[in-house]
């Protein structure tokens, strides 16, 4: 998102858009102790319903900055969530978000965050496909996933337990050696699909 003296939400707002459309987030903070300070921020400006997002403490190409936000806008977004899941409006994400033949799932977590590596991937791809159902989606439509490890070790163990847990090949993307939001976790995953 670049501001610009022309469009006050720079080439969102060129595109007719604002931040209101803003379907998926990436969030890279260069320090833990930033995340709630970030956070504050994030919700003053992002309104709700706010978009799928995933979070990693990490270093950026450029030490002058300390966080770095992408982002992907779309007009008539919809939010989804796993059943059963309490809607939070006020939330800094939402679990999924649909719009158009797209589904936009956030960065999950495992239900026990101090299990195995593999319980965790387990966990997270449960979670994962909970959001892809509800939105009528499944694993054959997800085309692109970035998958978030604390060690480069734990990258190989990790994507040979999603892809057991699914049954099938891994999507096309990203593994990224770096922190997460919360002390415990070993591993995050975050998807999107689509379908024709």
């Amino acid at each position: 998102l670049v501001y610009g003296p022309d469009h006050p939400y720079g080439k969102v707002g060129a595109a007719g858009l604002t931040l209101g459309d803003i379907v998926n987030a990436k969030v890279f903070v260069t320090d833990m102790a930033l995340v709630g300070a970030m956070n504050d921020a994030y919700r003053s400006r992002m309104p709700a319903p706010r978009p799928s997002r995933a979070t990693a403490v990490t270093a950026l190409m450029n030490p002058q900055y300390v966080v770095e936000m992408t982002f992907i806008a779309a007009a008539g977004k919809t939010v989804v969530q796993r059943p059963g899941a309490p809607p939070q409006p006020d939330a800094t994400l939402q679990q999924g978000i649909a719009v158009g033949n797209r589904v936009f799932v956030s960065g999950m977590l495992a239900a026990d965050l101090k299990a195995s590596l593999e319980e965790q991937t387990r966990s997270v791809v449960e979670r994962l496909t909970a959001v892809l159902t509800a939105a009528g989606y499944d694993w054959s439509h997800v085309h692109e996933a970035t998958l978030y490890v604390t060690d480069a070790a734990q990258a190989a163990p990790a994507r040979a337990a999603w892809r057991a847990a699914i049954g099938r090949d891994l999507p096309a993307g990203a593994t990224l050696v770096t922190g997460l939001v919360v002390a415990d976790p070993d591993v995050e995953i975050m998807v999107s699909a689509s379908r024709p």
